[in-house]
């Protein structure tokens, strides 16, 4: 892994996802193309003579549907970040007025307007 991920290099991981022992650190880090983003699984582990926690990047059988669902939310995460960073900034509009908020079928309770979602 290249000095400039670790954490001597002074650049931290801008997310982490973590199920059960596995972990999956994303990185990111600019180039002339723009932003790239990298992600490195590990595996904790205590050793069961010092009782230290150590990490590896070796893998179990157990743990294999573990880092699918890892790299599943560091795709969904990657992606929101690059469609924010596309996304051109909002303009301001003059006069504009923020839309009412809906009424439900059975004019109980308002609804809240749609929220966009990230990704």
């Amino acid at each position: 892994m290249p000095k400039t991920n670790s954490a001597e290099g002074g650049q931290k991981p801008v997310h982490t996802v973590r199920h059960r022992s596995v972990k999956a650190t994303i990185w990111r880090n600019q180039s002339d193309k723009g932003p790239l983003y990298n992600v490195v699984i590990t595996r904790s582990y205590r050793d069961k003579e010092t009782n230290e926690w150590h990490d590896t990047q070796s893998l179990r059988y157990d743990d294999l549907m573990n880092v699918v669902a890892l790299l599943q939310e560091a795709h969904r995460y990657i992606s929101a970040c690059i469609a924010k960073e596309k996304a051109p900034p909002a303009k301001p509009v003059r006069g504009a007025t923020r839309p009412a908020a809906r009424q439900s079928s059975k004019g109980q309770q308002p609804l809240v307007p749609d929220q966009e979602v990230p990704y």
